[in-house]
Formats: C-alpha cells, sequence, structure tokens
C-alpha cells in the first residue's frame, strides 16, 4: 500500500474521502471502479479513483462511489496541481 503522489493526475476524477488514518479506508467497495490513488496533503491522504477521459464515465463511477458508502464523494480535476470540484 505505496502513497502516490499527484503526478500523472489527468482527466475526471472522484475524490472519494481526506483520510488522517487509512485504515479506515475500505478499498475493496471501490475497487473495481476505478484505478485508486493516494495524495498525501500534509498529515491527511486524499482518496481519488482515476482513469476517467469524459465526465459521462467519471459521472457513472460518482453514482456507484456515493452508493458504496462515498455519499461526500464528488467529481474533479487538477488544474495546476490543485483539486478543483467540478459540478
Amino acid at each position: 500500500n505505496t502513497l502516490t503522489s499527484s503526478v500523472g493526475l489527468d482527466g475526471y476524477m472522484i475524490r472519494l474521502a481526506t483520510y488522517r488514518d487509512m485504515k479506515n479506508f475500505n478499498m475493496g467497495t471501490v475497487d473495481d471502479v476505478g484505478v485508486i490513488q493516494y495524495v498525501k496533503k500534509g498529515e491527511f491522504t486524499i482518496v481519488l479513483l482515476t482513469g476517467y477521459q469524459d465526465k459521462a464515465s467519471a459521472d457513472l463511477a460518482l453514482r456507484k462511489a456515493r452508493s458504496r458508502g462515498f455519499p461526500e464523494a464528488y467529481m474533479v480535476i487538477d488544474d495546476k496541481g490543485e483539486l478543483r470540484k467540478v459540478n
């Protein structure tokens, strides 16, 4: 379980949650929905689902993530190194 940086984040992504303790993240609930990536931000780790090149496929993944226990999940893109929410 290595943490990856934000290098290579492109396309639409789903921000699942932010954790201080990664033991609280249940990867098995969404590992079939997209590529799980981790971005460290201070003492926290942001968990993303990646691998969506269009908004429609990201939207489908977002609905799946929300129904599988991540009701606060939302769509983001990488805007010059910052994750920006997509409406």
